[in-house]
């Protein structure tokens, strides 16, 4: 007995040395409700100028821009685009804006080409900068019924808006 004594001390100290140092299993994920935007009607165009009489999905409507997920919106003079004749106006909350665009199928390419030059505040300055970089970015877009699109980049949303009323 007392020469299996130091054979049997280390065996049994590392066997529960290996036991508290085994990590706990961890619990099953719980699934993920599904996202809103999945039971939604999405419509994506071919084109701006689709049709005989040259109007589009987007030709001719007017957006008020509601958000920008990188950064807050916290005054009411809210940025804004409009789509004409393969061309998009808007403010950006303080200066106008104007450029040319591109549709092929889901695609979207939007070059702002002037932006008015009137002093602002500097919060919305720095709106101002987001909203001509996430136009600048665009490369898709999707329309949510009639009342909302979104403006994507890399397949993140740069821009979300409302149809004006």
């Amino acid at each position: 007995m007392t020469r299996l004594l130091p054979i049997l001390i280390p065996t049994v100290l590392g066997s529960a040395l290996l036991y508290a140092c085994a990590p706990t299993p961890s619990p099953a994920p719980t699934p993920e409700p599904e996202a809103e935007a999945q039971t939604e009607s999405r419509i994506y165009t071919a084109g701006l100028a689709s049709g005989s009489s040259g109007a589009g999905v987007l030709d001719g409507t007017r957006w008020v821009i509601t958000g920008l997920p990188s950064r807050p919106m916290p005054f009411a003079d809210r940025p804004s685009m409009a789509f004409d004749n393969m061309g998009v106006t808007g403010s950006t909350g303080c200066n106008r804006y104007f450029g040319g665009i591109s549709v092929d199928e889901r695609e979207i390419l939007i070059a702002i080409m002037r932006v008015s030059r009137r002093a602002c505040a500097p919060e919305v300055l720095g709106t101002e900068q987001a909203v001509l970089e996430a136009l600048a970015s665009a490369d898709g877009f999707a329309l949510y019924g009639q009342d909302r699109l979104e403006i994507s980049a890399g397949g993140r949303v740069v821009i979300e808006a409302a149809r004006e009323p």
